[in-house]
């Protein structure tokens, strides 16, 4: 800009814009790996810079032209440390002229590319601009000041892209001084734009704009502000010459946005390119500077992760899919314009599984022409190894178990990455589609056992009543079949076989008894936060002791937790009293004889009554050892007798025993049992 050119810009009525970060690279992009690939890394924060020939206007200390890393105190309070600098085009003073030219390489230009860097344009009274452009490798780039921010007027121009603050930069002569030919179809001056002119050939042709939201420069500021971020995007534009042209723009490392998409730059390109920046003013000023720039081969890579299930019970498997994509980078034409990726420059592929999916093991699979790389364990963190065609994917499967002790309820979310690094040579044009997330609900059935006993206490040689409820405090119903196990303790017995059950769900539930361990099985679902209960009696001994401990255990229904080989216990066991009955007991014994004869035999008689109780004698057992020489003649018999005749065996023994044991005998109050022994006495007096 210069002093006769829309001097209506008044610096000192300009507000100062709320300036953030630039967050999107200025990228070129490049095309297939066959072709020659370069990649360059400048972040321009030291003192030298490898690659780059860098000139401006010099006068005393306040230069342009220069790397301000360890390059010392220089106006504007800027005294950089060497590794923390910038490229500073142009300092703020009028009619200087800065120029950086990457000389250390050239591209084909059959490939694409992405730029990407970090730009500050500050200090001064607002103008003119930076430009980034590539030119024809065998030219030269001398452009003018001013308005043509350094590109119009280079011989080798081939593309210019300017962060325009005054707006000249979309003028041209003879309206504007130092402006671009008076031929390149400019609109008229317009500031805060991005322009994109053509080449020398074309009378570096304005081609478009775009207005840059909250500005491009921070003028009157007296420290350097936080820097802003671009990326560009030159497609080869198959089969036409040229390039399709996207630049984004925002603040570093922040959301980008669009502000040429695109566009077509149909214009035959040089067999080879360079490209460099540029920054000039005029009668006014500013600072431009320029760091962490990249420039790389165009690619888009993108991955999609899908999971198995919304919602998944605990201890079941879960199931993963990546799918990661080689896209096309130029969907504009026909064909697909993707890259092919080797192995040496394959992006990353990362995947860090969550705590509560275990046991993670994956595969891979290829689209035809593509490689994978090596299936195994854990979490996927794939640095290269594998090899993607224009339009190529890998399919990943990843299989894992859900954890037995996830949350029930919650929601696990996984995260899947796609990236290249800074040692690969491609740039990804779309980083929106380089992450996919997906969740899933934790199911769970959740079962717990309860058992308790009515009455309270047990009457040694009565019975009693366990009831059994099956819990399901989970947030689902009860998958296949449920198992309760119970070993009654000693004292307790129930009869072999089936079990007859009472209670609210006794339909439900099928038991059976063996040894005086009861197995209870129910295919019947519980619900969610609901129950299942049952009841059956149990024998209690007359001479047993208490208190009796009784844990019932469950398993199955889809709960995790209680297998069938580690099932459930109740967490709170029932403990039984055990009361002795009160009772009066009276045992006699006759056998209506006062002597015996060898040889002969008698009848013994024993008479057990429960006089007057108060509680009746249930279980009661009668035992005689018989005198020596005397043996049964044949089983004993018992009966009941009294005015509530008591109950017992109907006999037992056999001929030849020594000794008897009448079990089972219930005596109610008043009741007796009469039990007779029929005995005969040896002949031999030896046995006496």
């Amino acid at each position: 800009m210069h002093r006769h050119d829309r001097c209506s810009r008044n610096a000192g009525l300009r507000p100062a814009a709320p300036w953030v970060l630039l967050g999107l690279p200025l990228a070129l992009l490049f095309a297939p790996a066959a072709q020659a690939q370069f990649k360059v890394s400048s972040t321009f924060r030291n003192n030298t810079e490898a690659g780059w020939t860098i000139t401006g206007t010099n006068p005393g200390t306040n230069r342009s032209g220069i790397l301000t890393g360890g390059y010392g105190a220089i106006p504007n309070n800027v005294n950089d440390a060497n590794g923390s600098g910038w490229l500073r085009l142009t300092t703020n003073l009028n009619n200087h002229q800065g120029q950086a030219l990457y000389t250390g390489g050239s591209f084909p230009s059959t490939q694409g590319v992405t730029v990407e860097f970090d730009y500050v344009n500050w200090g001064g009274n607002g103008a003119d601009g930076t430009t980034f452009f590539l030119y024809d490798a065998t030219g030269t780039m001398g452009g003018s000041p001013g308005g043509s921010l350094g590109y119009c007027g280079g011989n080798g121009a081939y593309l210019g892209l300017g962060l325009d603050e005054f707006g000249n930069f979309s003028g041209q002569l003879p309206g504007v001084t130092g402006g671009c030919p008076s031929t390149s179809g400019s609109p008229g001056s317009q500031s805060d734009r991005l322009v994109l002119r053509g080449p020398a050939s074309d009378s570096y042709r304005w081609l478009a704009n775009a207005a840059v939201s909250g500005g491009i420069d921070s003028p009157s500021v007296t420290t350097r502000p936080t820097s802003n971020h671009l990326m560009v995007a030159l497609i080869p534009n198959t089969p036409q010459p040229g390039y399709t042209v996207t630049v984004s723009q925002g603040p570093t490392g922040g959301t980008q946005t669009v502000l040429l998409n695109n566009v077509n730059f149909n214009y035959p390109a040089p067999a080879n390119l360079r490209m460099g920046y540029a920054a000039s003013t005029g009668g006014l000023n500013n600072i431009h500077e320029i760091r962490n720039m990249l420039a790389s081969v165009p690619a888009d890579v993108g991955i999609v992760k899908t999971v198995s299930a919304p919602r998944i019970r605990r201890g079941q498997p879960v199931t993963y899919t990546l799918v990661v994509s080689n896209n096309d980078i130029n969907p504009v034409v026909a064909g697909n314009q993707a890259p092919t990726i080797p192995g040496t420059d394959a992006p990353d592929i990362a995947d860090s599984f969550p705590a509560q999916v275990t046991g993670v093991s994956w595969s891979c699979v290829a689209s035809a022409g593509s490689t994978c790389p090596a299936n195994g364990s854990g979490n996927i963190a794939v640095t290269g190894g594998y090899s993607l065609l224009p339009g190529g994917t890998l399919t990943f499967t990843v299989t894992g178990t859900l954890a037995n002790n996830a949350t029930c309820n919650s929601t696990v979310t996984n995260t899947a990455t796609v990236a290249f690094s800074n040692s690969d040579r491609f740039g990804d044009i779309n980083t929106a589609n380089n992450s996919s997330s997906v969740n899933f609900a934790v199911d769970c059935v959740n079962l717990s056992v309860d058992k308790t006993a009515t009455p309270a206490s047990f009457t040694a040689g009565g019975t009693g009543t366990y009831a059994i409820a099956v819990a399901n405090a989970g947030n689902v119903a009860t998958v296949g079949q449920l198992t309760v196990t119970d070993a009654l303790p000693a004292g307790l017995s129930v009869p072999n076989g089936a079990v007859a059950l009472g209670g609210a769900n006794a339909a439900n539930w099928a038991c059976t008894a063996a040894s005086n361990v009861l197995t209870c099985q129910s295919n019947t679902a519980i619900a969610a936060a609901g129950s299942s209960s049952f009841s059956f009696a149990v024998n209690v001994a007359f001479a047993a002791t208490g208190p009796l401990v009784n844990t019932a255990r469950v398993a199955g229904g889809g709960d995790p937790n209680c297998t069938l080989a580690t099932p459930c216990p109740d967490s709170t066991p029932t403990s039984t009293p055990v009361v002795r009955p009160s009772v009066s007991l009276r045992l006699s014994k006759d056998d209506s004889r006062t002597s015996y004869t060898p040889g002969t035999s008698t009848i013994y008689v024993l008479n057990a009554c429960n006089d007057s109780g108060p509680d009746p004698a249930n279980g009661a057992t009668i035992t005689d050892t018989l005198p020596a020489g005397a043996t049964l003649t044949t089983g004993w018999t018992c009966t009941g007798s009294g005015p509530t005749p008591g109950t017992c065996p109907s006999g037992g023994g056999a001929a030849g025993n020594t000794s008897i044991s009448v079990a089972g005998i219930v005596l109610p109050v008043g009741g007796c049992v009469s039990v007779s022994v029929p005995v005969t006495f040896s002949s031999n007096p030896a046995n006496y």
